[in-house]
């Protein structure tokens, strides 16, 4: 089984705080909810579903995902695998996804 190097961080509109680089803290805010997907010392692919979407974010890369609220609220899901990460992408909504450079992947929904 291959080491998926990779952690998930989810907080409100404000920036994470510089020495969390590890873990998983979800904080929903209001109508939307941001999280990011950070790769540690090797790649990982990140694929959306239902979209099918993938990304590869290299080592010590980064998306940013952002979910607004729908019907169906903000209910998602986050799967580790050992080929990667699969984001469940909540019904009826549109997500968002950066790099960390700040361009914007795609909107899916």
């Amino acid at each position: 089984m291959r080491q998926v190097g990779a952690c998930a961080r989810l907080w409100t509109q404000t920036p994470p705080p510089e020495h969390t680089r590890t873990g998983l803290h979800i904080v929903p805010n209001g109508g939307i909810m941001r999280f990011m997907v950070e790769a540690s010392k090797i790649p990982i692919t990140v694929t959306f579903e239902p979209s099918g979407a993938e990304y590869v974010v290299e080592s010590g890369d980064h998306l940013i995902i952002e979910w607004p609220n729908g019907p169906g609220g903000l209910l998602g899901s986050v799967e580790h695998s050992p080929d990667g990460l699969v984001i469940g992408e909540p019904g009826n909504g549109l997500s968002r996804i950066w790099r960390s450079s700040g361009e914007e992947l795609s909107i899916l929904g």
